[in-house]
């Protein structure tokens, strides 16, 4: 191993140290309300060594989002592609994006800002843009979805976009345990948004 590739490795791991460390400061602060000394020392680092990984708390926040929604998106193709009908594929897809935050509130939270007192709600242009292109990897499966059940692109992606907004809704209610309350079980409602979106293409 050559000293470029070990230094590379301990990086690294300094990175990975911060963004676990930030994970847990950001729960319990308020997301980029918190201090970067908080998180430098739940990490056990200096606020030098977090300035050597990251350009500060926005950068440590995109990151996070960033593993995230291409964690999601790997859940979601896998799930696609284990089927060969265009709308069994859709379903599966769906369901797995679904489940993959109805079990995770902090990722829920992070990508939309719930954690901010302020009513903050981007990282900047140039941040934001990544982490859109990071989303649009799963919103791109749902539109193959609906275009291999004879959707045009344009209508493919209007669906697509309707669909993501119930699942985030349907995440939220698992998360808050409201389908409890609402008498409804989370995967009952869906199934229901898989349906409701799959016939609006006969219409």
């Amino acid at each position: 191993m050559t000293e470029v590739s070990r230094s590379r490795d301990r990086l690294d791991a300094r990175r990975a140290r911060i963004l676990a460390a930030a994970r847990t400061v950001f729960a319990q602060e308020g997301g980029l309300s918190a201090g970067l000394r908080a998180i430098a020392a739940e990490a056990g680092v200096t606020t030098g060594a977090i300035y050597a990984a990251f350009s500060g708390k926005e950068d440590i926040y995109a990151a996070l989002q960033e593993q995230a929604l291409r964690d999601v998106a790997d859940a979601t193709r896998a799930a696609a592609a284990a089927e060969t009908a265009p709308a069994d594929a859709l379903a599966a897809a769906a369901r797995a994006f679904w489940a993959w935050y109805a079990v995770r509130p902090f990722e829920q939270s992070l990508g939309f800002y719930l954690f901010e007192r302020d009513g903050r709600r981007g990282l900047g242009p140039e941040r934001d843009r990544a982490l859109n292109a990071r989303l649009e990897e799963s919103l791109s499966i749902f539109a193959a979805g609906f275009e291999g059940l004879g959707a045009a692109p344009a209508r493919a992606r209007a669906l697509s976009l309707s669909l993501f907004a119930g699942l985030a809704g349907a995440a939220s209610i698992a998360v808050s345990r409201r389908d409890r309350s609402l008498r409804a079980e989370a995967e009952t409602i869906v199934d229901t948004l898989i349906g409701v979106h799959v016939t609006a293409l006969r219409e």
